[in-house]
């Protein structure tokens, strides 16, 4: 570590900081999908939610995008 005497404070403000971000990041992430899972484009009247985009991570939603009719 650096010999300057505000290394180690500059060090945790830095980590501190980062990590408060991506925890803001997190929990906006959580709270958006909670409240936007009615609006899915994908979710029809009569389907269950369950069956939706909603319950999907990104990886299913693209594979179901990508899938070809008929299979």
């Amino acid at each position: 570590m650096s010999s300057s005497p505000k290394s180690r404070t500059m060090a945790f403000t830095v980590v501190s900081a980062a990590t408060l971000a991506i925890a803001g990041l997190y929990y906006v992430g959580l709270k958006s999908k909670k409240e936007e899972q009615q609006n899915s484009i994908y979710k029809s009247g009569d389907r269950p939610l369950s069956d939706s985009d909603v319950s999907k991570n990104s990886t299913q939603v693209r594979a179901t995008m990508h899938k070809t009719k008929g299979t």
